[in-house]
């Protein structure tokens, strides 16, 4: 039970990981392929703020998508929080309005508005230079069409790797199983000093005391490992949960 609850917390944290460099990697391949000045050492203006709206998009989105899968940040979905992410301008007025218009999507679903635009953004910077061959003066997103495919690649590979994670935790482990093994143990350490007083005696407090520590100890280990984002509020002193604090405050590189 240890083993299978740990082989769930670990896959949940490559997952975690995936996001972060399927992030990097769009953010990677869109500063390589924009537009720089003729010396090649800077952007152009038109390009370096393509950078910052795809950057900050981005980053806006990586808050909402993981606020929308642990309950101890479900506030940043609400009208306060979005509000307050207005204010330390992780979004901006005219995206929150953008975000509440669409009163058809679920509060847990609207992350994947800011994805969509991004898409779009390099859509329009592509589009400037479709069907030239030469550079022109506004162009903003270089590279063929092998470039375009690989940017769209990486998306929806992050997409799939989010979705992913919605999907384990959904499903993390049948509740029959769960509570059998909590039944199993907590039968064995009460039938154990019962058991062993006939041939241990007074160290049969000892030999009990060793039981609870491990067997216990390990039952609630493997609970704290089926809790990776740390919702269940009955193991509030976990020491094994990831801690999405620090997710959400990465920012951009």
């Amino acid at each position: 039970f240890v083993t299978q609850a740990y082989n769930y917390w670990v896959s949940i944290y490559n997952l975690c990981r995936n996001i972060q460099e399927r992030i990097s990697d769009i953010e990677i391949i869109l500063a390589t392929h924009v537009s720089r000045n003729r010396s090649g050492k800077s952007y152009t203006s038109n390009a370096e703020r393509f950078l910052q709206d795809a950057s900050h998009q981005l980053r806006a989105f990586h808050i909402l998508f993981w606020a929308s899968q642990a309950r101890h940040f479900r506030i940043l979905l609400t009208d306060r929080g979005l509000s307050r992410m207005v204010a330390k301008g992780v979004l901006t007025q005219r995206e929150k309005e953008a975000l509440d218009l669409q009163i058809s999507v679920s509060k847990t679903q609207k992350h994947w508005i800011l994805l969509e635009s991004v898409i779009l953004k390099c859509k329009e910077a592509r589009r400037q230079i479709n069907g030239l061959r030469r550079r022109r003066k506004g162009d903003v997103l270089l590279g063929g069409n092998g470039m375009e495919q690989v940017l769209l690649d990486k998306i929806c590979s992050l997409r799939g790797c989010c979705s992913q994670i919605n999907n384990k935790i959904t499903a993390r482990m049948p509740l029959a199983y769960t509570h059998f093994v909590r039944i199993l143990v907590d039968s064995f350490l009460f039938m154990a000093p019962i058991s062993q007083y006939n041939e241990l005696g007074i160290w049969t407090v000892v030999s009990v005391g060793i039981f609870a520590i491990f067997y216990s100890g390990l039952l609630d280990l493997a609970f704290d490992f089926l809790d990776p984002l740390f919702d269940d509020k009955e193991h509030k002193d976990s020491c094994v949960f990831l801690d999405l604090s620090v997710l959400i405050d990465r920012k951009s590189t």
